[in-house]
């Protein structure tokens, strides 16, 4: 039997992300925006988007800041109106959905 040359392990389409966190604020002027925004590591609606901020407002009931909504990703269907309650309880979302 002749050995075989190694093949080189089959390439994968890179995997979307399991999740992506997008603050949409509540704030009246663009600068208590930056001032909050300045900090986050994530994506943002831009203050100027008035128009989508306050359309995701009123889609997902936003009664009170913050709001954690989580969506999913591939049709944006509501997995969990209130995951602000479980983050407040098990100080994660890893392994939650």
């Amino acid at each position: 039997m002749r050995p075989r040359p190694a093949r080189p392990p089959a390439r994968r389409a890179p995997r979307p992300p399991l999740a992506q966190v997008v603050f949409v604020s509540s704030d009246s002027d663009q600068e208590g925006f930056d001032d909050y925004f300045e900090e986050m590591p994530w994506a943002a609606v831009p203050f100027a988007a008035e128009e989508q901020r306050n359309g995701a407002g009123e889609k997902f009931g936003v009664q009170g800041i913050p709001r954690v909504v989580v969506l999913n990703a591939v049709d944006g269907a509501v997995v969990n109106a209130d995951a602000r309650a479980l983050i407040t309880a098990k100080k994660t979302l890893a392994g939650t959905f």
